[in-house]
């Protein structure tokens, strides 16, 4: 529930947590 909350306050935030995950995966393969 938290975090749902948080990415509709913030989603600039959300998408920015998205991209840190997608590069590591990234920089994983």
């Amino acid at each position: 529930m938290s975090m749902k909350i948080v990415v509709v306050k913030s989603p600039k935030m959300f998408r920015g947590l998205l991209r840190m995950l997608f590069g590591i995966k990234k920089e994983a393969q």
